[in-house]
């Protein structure tokens, strides 16, 4: 870290793009810089002020700011005084889908709902898991699969306790990429309940993947799923318990989203995010 910083302090440099919160030295030599926003969670939802300043300061810096979604840009123009035609839209890309792992021993054979990733806060799980068991339907025809974030907690295993589910129908696993990508592909559906979020990558590898979604209706993430998404009302439990059961139980639709699906997340791909990315370099130097 020592010679890089050293290097930044020595070297001229036509383009420095600072992808995270890191202020670049103000005695670096650069002809321009540019900096990537991937959410504006640290001003407007969970409060954190060393990093919104941070933030505030790579913006401050730059001569261009790429943010990952048309509502992080608004977001963006909306928390800080900086003229729009400064800041561009880039899109992230969705992973190549890659050959499907080979089976595994412990296959399951119960039909399960996925969620990915972390659980608590605005990523707003216990509203999913509310759902899915107040449904006699889904609580009793599948398992609710939880890939990433902590074990749960021993509250968690109260909640769902108190919520009436047994032990079995909510299952918390984490992996490698293959187990991920065939959890993906064996799903049911996948369920996304954030209530906020900058871009939301996971539904669109869902929909890469060739998984139904049901998702929030909040923030970046229709921006991102398009029509290729049951939608609900994050905060409204029957609003999500009749999503699910909408896909679930209609054949046609489930196969429905999963073709738009396919056809929705052809438009993202880092090719893409690589090319757009490029342009912008070029109208700075």
């Amino acid at each position: 870290m020592a010679l890089f910083r050293k290097r930044l302090t020595t070297q001229a440099f036509d383009i420095a793009h600072h992808t995270y919160y890191w202020p670049l030295p103000d005695s670096l030599s650069v002809h321009a810089r540019v900096t990537t926003i991937h959410d504006m969670i640290d001003e407007t939802i969970v409060p954190n002020p060393r990093k919104s300043s941070l933030k505030r300061r790579s913006v401050q810096q730059a001569d261009h700011v790429i943010c990952v979604s048309e509502h992080t840009r608004k977001a963006l123009l909306e928390c800080y005084d900086i003229a729009p035609e400064k800041v561009s839209v880039v899109h992230l890309g969705k992973p190549a889908p890659p050959p499907l792992p080979p089976a595994t021993p412990d296959e399951r054979i119960t039909p399960y709902i996925l969620y990915i990733g972390e659980r608590g806060g605005y990523k707003n799980f216990g509203c999913l898991a509310q759902a899915f068991a107040s449904s006699v339907r889904l609580s009793r025809d599948f398992q609710l699969v939880c890939f990433g974030g902590k074990p749960f907690s021993s509250d968690e295993i109260k909640s769902f306790a108190a919520l009436g589910l047994a032990s079995n129908q909510v299952q918390h696993c984490s992996g490698d990429d293959d187990m991920l990508i065939a959890l993906y592909r064996d799903a049911s559906l996948f369920v996304y309940p954030s209530l906020y979020e900058g871009f939301g990558l996971p539904p669109l590898e869902a929909m890469s993947m060739g998984t139904a979604v049901a998702c929030s209706d909040a923030t970046s993430i229709p921006e991102v799923v398009g029509k290729a998404g049951e939608y609900f009302d994050p905060t409204r439990m029957d609003s999500i318990m009749h999503a699910m059961e909408s896909v679930l139980y209609a054949a046609t639709r489930r196969q429905e989203l999963i073709a738009l699906g396919h056809e929705r997340s052809a438009h993202f791909s880092w090719d893409r995010c690589a090319r757009e990315t490029l342009d912008i370099y070029r109208t700075l130097t």
